[in-house]
This record gives C-alpha cells, structure tokens and sequence, in this order.
C-alpha cells in the first residue's frame, strides 16, 4: 500500500476501541471503515510490546532502544528512537505514569486507557485511582472501592506508594494533561507513533542494527512486513514466508535491500512471521503463514 504523504494519513485503531482484546486484521478493517489495513508491530499475548500512540494518547509505553515511525495528517513524518517519558500534569501537580495498560509495581503509576479493554485488571488493594473523564479529573479514591471501569471518554490512573501520595495532591474538578516527552523531539509532532524494529534505512543508508533481537529473528528467513519511505509517499509492505512453495521469506539484510531497490530512504521492519498481513478493499491480499489470519491488539488502517 503506498499512501501520499500530503494526503490523509491512516491511523491506528485498536480491537479495545471496537470489542475484544486482540481481533484479526480484517475484522479491525471492517470494523473502522478501512479501505486498506496492514499490521503493525510487535506483542506478547494481549500485551502491546513498544511505544503506541494513536490520535495523540499513549495506549503503550517505550522499549528501550528500539526504532520507530510518527506522523500526523498535516505531512509530519519521523523515523527514530522511540523512547519517551509520559507526566500527568494539573497545574503545579506532576505524576510520571510507569507503565500502561497494565498494573503499577511499588511506588509507581499506571495508565489505563479505553484502546485496550473497559476494566483494569491486577489493580492491588493499596493502589489509589483517579478517575480522568473529559479532561478533567473526576474522582480519587481507594482502588479496593471501585471496579475499575475504564471510561470510554478519558482514562483511570492507578497509583502506590509515594505516587499514590502524589496523585492525591492533585484537585478533584481540575484540568488535567499527559504530557509526553520524547527522546526525539521530532515526535512530539507525531499524532501517530509505532514503535518496532529494527531500523531498516535511515536517510538512504543502511541502518540495521540487532536493537535486542535474537539472531534468528534477524538472520532467519521469516515473513516480513515494513513500513518506509522515499520522501513522497508512505510505503507498507508485507512478504509471505515459512511456504516453500509460494514464498520462503527473507532475512532482514534481504529486507534492507528491498527497500533500497524499492527507492525508499527510510524503512523500519515491523512485526512479521504470522502476523504479516494485508487487507485491501475487502479481501486479505497476501498468504498469512499458517493459512489463518492472526488476532492482533491493533491495526494500521487507510
């Protein structure tokens, strides 16, 4: 699929913004009034693996040291580490969320959000939640007294120990933001981020590095999906494999150079083997490994 960048960007859609955890790639199409779809990057169960941000709000937190591409609708377009902080922020009152979609350890906070599921799970009785609806911050209390419904307009934030102490200094009633504060300040004009790995072309040059993968992720022949581009148009690509007899796969050094005989001055490599699929106009248009579509959190859509 190869979208103009000065035209409408796609965007990230969850299977929690639509029903249920993780859903097939054509069923998140169907259901977002796609007219093309393609997967994105890596997760663990219904666990998001990597920064998520989609129409603005972080749905998952960074992995250190791995690449990433951002765009908003107006041209914006970055490829680059994808490390942030997050600080919920009301004022003079600052919190830093630790973790998203998942429950705070000891002395920290997390951030539960409508993209993944409409109830928090493995909150501790010693955790505080606030509510946020709207923009503002409706409700501190005990999280043993709530049943930690996620609100579909805002968010819960769940705290212990001395972030818990600081979340209640926070003023019931007040406008409260998140506030992300990126290694790479170019993303802070991104609307949409995925970050995945790795690198593949960085500014017409060969970029791959390991990024924490296992060598038979990166030597291995594998199906692939990437994403890149050559200044003008978005590039998404997926390459069937583990088929001897439709297509083998391809290393990520024979996923370098694919992208550069393709013309692309930036590329990233997203998440592959049975997730590598692409939707267009009804229909799944590759050959998924496994003969079956793989349910995914999430989608990239056009």
């Amino acid at each position: 699929i190869v979208a103009d960048i000065n035209q409408e960007m796609p965007k990230i859609v969850t299977a929690g913004e639509i029903a249920g955890r993780k859903q097939p790639l054509s069923w998140i199409a169907q259901n977002s009034g796609a007219e093309g779809a393609v997967n994105g990057g890596f997760f663990n169960g219904v666990h998001i693996i990597g920064s998520l941000v989609t129409r603005g709000f972080p749905v998952s937190g960074p992995w250190k040291g791995r690449s990433a591409i951002g765009w908003n609708n107006d041209g914006t377009l970055h490829f680059g580490d994808g490390w942030f902080r997050a600080v919920l922020r009301s004022g003079e009152q600052t919190l830093e969320i630790n973790r998203f979609n998942m429950a705070p350890a000891s002395n920290e906070a997390a951030l539960y959000s409508p993209h993944i599921w409409y109830f928090a799970t493995g909150i501790p009785d010693d955790a505080t939640e606030g509510k946020v609806t709207s923009g503002k911050l409706r409700e501190i209390k005990g999280a043993h007294l709530s049943n930690h419904f996620v609100p579909r307009d805002g968010y819960l934030v769940i705290a212990r120990g001395f972030s818990a102490n600081k979340l209640r200094h926070f003023a019931k009633g007040e406008t409260v933001n998140i506030e992300l504060l990126w290694q790479e300040e170019n993303f802070k004009k991104c609307t949409e981020v995925l970050q995945a790995g790795p690198m593949l072309l960085l500014d017409g040059k060969r970029a791959l590095t390991p990024e924490g993968f296992s060598e038979s992720v990166i030597r291995g022949r594998h199906p692939r999906s990437i994403v890149g581009t050559d200044g003008k148009s978005l590039w998404w690509i997926v390459v069937d494999g583990r088929d001897s007899w439709h297509s083998r796969g391809c290393t990520l050094e024979e996923a370098v150079s694919l992208a550069s005989d393709l013309g692309l001055r930036n590329a990233l490599n997203l998440d592959g083997g049975g997730s590598s699929s692409m939707w267009w106009q009804g229909s799944i248009v590759n050959s998924p490994s496994g003969n079956a579509e793989r349910p995914l959190p999430y989608a990239v859509v056009f």
